[in-house]
């Protein structure tokens, strides 16, 4: 069993100051996680820092890296954005150096978590699925917001894991984050290279999130098949990503990981149709892939229960959330409402599903 006081919290990016978020995200995890170590990882301090003293246990201040450069080609307007690869390996290496527990989490700055979940059903899955890995000592939690899956028709970039959140041993994120930069000349390579194939227009060779995967497999000598850029996906490499991906990683969905973000919109839970490698999917994908056993197929059940019902109460949230708005009711009470309720009708439908169980045995159905 993982105890609270085994984990570290690493805040990492710059500070949100409108809505006043990273300090929301800061005090969410003290509540939330009192008996965890906080470190903020940050740039240059600044004056108003002085606030987030009391919710952090340490606070580290970084001087930036220098720009290498935009994500995508100047005729692109899509994603005009900064390459911040070198910015997160920076921020997350430099807290990893001072971090003593046993597990770490890797969080941003304007994350916020409304519930205690994650490291329970972490547990769970790992008790079914097994906490062995291909190249961690084990199992590393991701979020599914931004883990592409390769075999979708929409962008199906391969070795893509999320970057958004990641939760296991502190050995492991080292492994991850080892301080290791992006050449200048790597992150402009189409730059360079203006007459290659580039369908998305993406200024660099691979993704950050592609290259914080691949750099790592390289680096412990991995086998399989390497994509030649970003778009390059053959059948080979999209049984490579996934199969390393269910070696290696559990992959949570926003409602078992606990906190609320801007990315939420972005991930549309009952789409069979998103990019993005769901729970469910994850789950389909381990008992295709590797067989299924009795506790696999409960656990199946058991995310298929929670995912129901954890849409149902987000429909029902959704229309009242307005009314409850206009009355002054504070929206926190409200979420504390939703996951009393959430975890009442699961605890019922797993009871019921237990009940069929026993009464399968004693009538003698297999």
């Amino acid at each position: 069993m993982i105890k609270e006081n085994e984990v570290t919290f690493i805040c990492a990016g710059k500070i949100f100051t409108k809505n006043n978020l990273t300090l929301k995200c800061l005090k969410s995890i003290k509540k939330f996680f009192p008996k965890s170590r906080l470190i903020l990882t940050t740039w240059d301090k600044k004056d108003n820092f002085n606030k987030f003293v009391k919710y952090c246990d340490e606070i580290i201040y970084n001087q930036a890296p220098d720009n290498i450069g935009l994500t995508c080609l100047p005729e692109c307007d899509w994603y005009p954005k900064e390459n911040s690869y070198n910015h997160q390996q920076l921020l997350v290496n430099s807290a990893l150096k001072v971090c003593q527990t046993k597990y770490v989490v890797k969080f941003r700055t304007d994350f916020v978590f409304n519930k205690n979940c994650f490291i329970k059903f972490y547990e769970k899955f790992l008790d079914v699925l097994g906490a062995n890995a291909q190249v961690f000592k084990q199992k590393v939690l991701i979020y599914s917001c931004g883990t592409i899956n390769p075999e979708t028709k929409h962008c199906p970039l391969p070795h893509h894991p999320s970057d958004l959140f990641f939760f296991g041993l502190t050995d492991d994120l080292k492994l991850i984050y080892d301080g290791r930069f992006i050449s200048k000349e790597f992150a402009n390579y189409y730059l360079l290279h203006i007459h290659e194939k580039n369908p998305a227009l993406f200024n660099h060779l691979y993704t950050p999130e592609q290259f914080l995967w691949l750099q790592l497999l390289d680096k412990l000598n991995t086998k399989y098949e390497k994509p030649q850029n970003y778009f390059d996906n053959t059948i080979k490499i999209k049984n490579d990503t996934l199969n390393l991906f269910l070696a290696n990683f559990i992959i949570f969905d926003q409602p078992y990981l606990g906190f609320k973000s801007k990315f939420d919109l972005k991930f549309i839970y009952n789409d069979k149709k998103t990019r993005f490698i769901t729970t469910r999917k994850f789950l389909e994908y381990y008992e295709n892939k590797l067989g299924s056993t009795n506790k696999l197929k409960h656990l199946i059940y058991f995310e298929d229960s929670f995912c129901k019902y954890n849409s149902t109460l987000r429909a029902i949230i959704k229309h009242v959330k307005t009314f409850f708005k206009y009355l002054g009711f504070p929206l926190e009470i409200l979420s504390s409402i939703y996951y009393l309720i959430l975890t009442i009708f699961f605890k019922i439908k797993l009871s019921c599903l237990e009940f069929q169980k026993v009464k399968n045995k004693h009538n003698g159905v297999v």
